[in-house]
């Protein structure tokens, strides 16, 4: 038996993370299986591939999609981006094995709240899925499933006629298939005051530097004067 179970902790913010819990029951011998978990992540959310790399100890990882850090989720189409992880894990269970794994996700800007609407636009995130894939030549642990749906980019990974593959079953309810993220949002209302404070902000920053410059010059200017004299 194979299962997982995944959350997002915390479910408001900007940063959170995907937590998922994998067990492998002791029955299986898999020398030459992968565990692979799939993530299908909707605009407003995003990883950094960066900081992935820096998990190396966990996991291995292929993204598919836009990745750009900054833009808001305004300049950006409405298309999701899909992440699949090679999970390390044991390869000889004795008893129940269980890997936990944890994903950070980051949520982009969203479209500014119009007056009077909440100042926060949640984000539906659906859990990972997951699947365990093996050489056909070697024990296979269960009946094989079909490689689950996902982006070519990714099936090309595998060798479908060579290959077995088991999916993971979700721990919990079937039809507890999505989790959500609370992001905050700007408000129109509040876009007047931010271009005077950004105008302002601009105007003391010239005359403080420009005061600076000045002060620099004549102190640099009367250095000279004392030592010519």
């Amino acid at each position: 038996m194979f299962t997982i179970s995944s959350t997002l902790h915390p479910n408001s913010g900007f940063h959170t993370s995907s937590r998922s819990v994998v067990r492998i029951s002791s029955a299986t011998e898999l020398h030459h299986c992968s565990l692979n978990l799939r993530f299908v992540l909707p605009p407003l959310i995003f990883v950094d591939l960066y900081e992935l790399q820096q998990r190396n100890a966990s996991y291995s990882f292929v993204h598919h999609g836009i990745n750009n850090l900054e833009l808001p989720v305004a300049a950006l189409p409405r298309e999701d981006s899909e992440l699949l992880l090679n999970v390390h894990y044991p390869r000889a269970p004795s008893g129940i094995v269980t890997v936990e794994v944890e994903v950070p996700l980051h949520a982009r800007y969203g479209e500014p709240a119009m007056e009077g609407e909440s100042p926060f636009v949640i984000a539906t995130v659906p859990k990972p899925g997951g699947f365990i894939a093996c050489s056909r030549d070697t024990h296979a642990p269960v009946s094989s499933d079909n490689l689950p749906k996902m982006s070519p980019q990714f099936t090309a990974l595998y060798d479908l006629e060579a290959s077995t593959f088991v999916k993971l079953t979700p721990a919990a309810s079937p039809s507890d298939t999505v989790d959500t993220l609370r992001i905050p949002v700007g408000s129109i209302s509040h876009l007047a005051v931010v271009e005077l404070g950004t105008a302002f902000c601009i105007v003391a920053s010239f005359f403080y530097l420009l005061h600076a410059m000045l002060s620099t010059y004549r102190t640099l200017n009367a250095s000279r004067h004392a030592k010519t004299e």
